[in-house]
């Protein structure tokens, strides 16, 4: 059952899916994944968002530095954010053009 909800994270959120608490206890049960779940720990409301995450990528990054603003309203929850948004974007620069991926 895990194994089919993470495939759902990774297709349908490429990797970063947003869903409710209530879905997700749904879904898995008592196999929720600790690491996986962000905020931790996770809401017992059943309508609070989560956000459950494979690997993380750019997005993820930027969503991440999103959730630390609202959590932290003070300098620290924007600064988070700013390093978030850097860190996106680093990740979506190109490297050197020998370690790309590329299509065979």
């Amino acid at each position: 059952m895990q194994t089919r909800f993470m495939y759902r994270v990774a297709t349908e959120g490429q990797h970063f899916l947003p869903l409710t608490a209530g879905e997700l206890r749904d879904e898995l049960g008592a196999m929720v994944p600790r690491r996986a779940v962000v905020p931790q720990p996770m809401p017992e409301e059943r309508e609070a968002w989560v956000v459950v995450w494979e690997t993380l990528s750019a997005p993820g990054v930027v969503m991440t530095g999103a959730w630390a603003a609202v959590a932290y309203p003070d300098a620290t929850g924007i600064e988070w954010l700013m390093q978030s948004l850097k860190s996106g974007v680093a990740a979506m620069e190109p490297g050197p053009p020998d370690l790309e991926w590329r299509r065979p």
